[in-house]
This record gives structure tokens, C-alpha cells and sequence, in this order.
């Protein structure tokens, strides 16, 4: 909440701890492994919607081959399994991204 000081308004500052960058209590980045961390979650996350997104692209090109009615994938296995890792990996992605 600002304050009145002498006619300007001043903001309260966070406290920070040195070397840990400007708002530190509020980062994540405290230790060297969290930045490699989320680095791997990132990595894992795009992996598996990447994976993801190939099964579910697989499973309607065959669906397609077919001449399968396109509501049918709502009841498919496999394309349940690609919306969850799709899900999963963006979840992961996201998840790695804040800090």
C-alpha cells in the first residue's frame, strides 16, 4: 500500500536477499539445481504432447483411412491416451515456466 511522504508517494519494498537477484524471498531461483529442474520439466513436457499430439494425429488418419464416423474417436482408447499426454505435457511445460 503506498504511503504519503513529504508530498510523494512511496511504494513498501519487498525485502531481497543479496546475490539472489532483485525480489529473492519470491523467486524460485534460491538454489543451482531448480534452475536445471525446471529446465528438465520443460524438456519432459514438450516430449510428451509432442508424443501425444502423434498418437492422437495417428489415430485420426486411421480413423480417416477407415471411413469411420469422426464421432467414434470420442470412444477410442488411443485417442484418450493422446489427449492425456497431450494434456500432461502442457501441464509439465507450464508447470516448468513458473518461477
Amino acid at each position: 500500500m503506498p504511503a504519503l511522504a513529504e508530498g510523494k508517494v512511496v511504494e513498501p519494498r519487498r525485502p531481497s536477499f543479496p546475490g539472489l537477484g532483485g525480489d529473492g524471498m519470491y523467486q524460485l531461483t534460491a538454489f543451482a539445481w531448480t534452475q536445471g529442474a525446471l529446465m528438465a520439466l520443460q524438456v519432459v513436457g514438450l516430449a510428451l504432447a509432442t508424443a501425444g499430439f502423434l498418437v492422437g494425429m495417428g489415430v485420426l488418419w486411421t480413423h480417416l483411412a477407415r471411413a469411420l464416423p469422426l464421432v467414434g474417436l470420442l470412444h477410442h482408447a488411443r485417442a484418450l491416451r493422446a489427449v492425456v499426454l497431450v494434456a500432461g505435457g502442457i501441464g509439465l511445460l507450464v508447470l516448468g515456466r513458473r518461477r
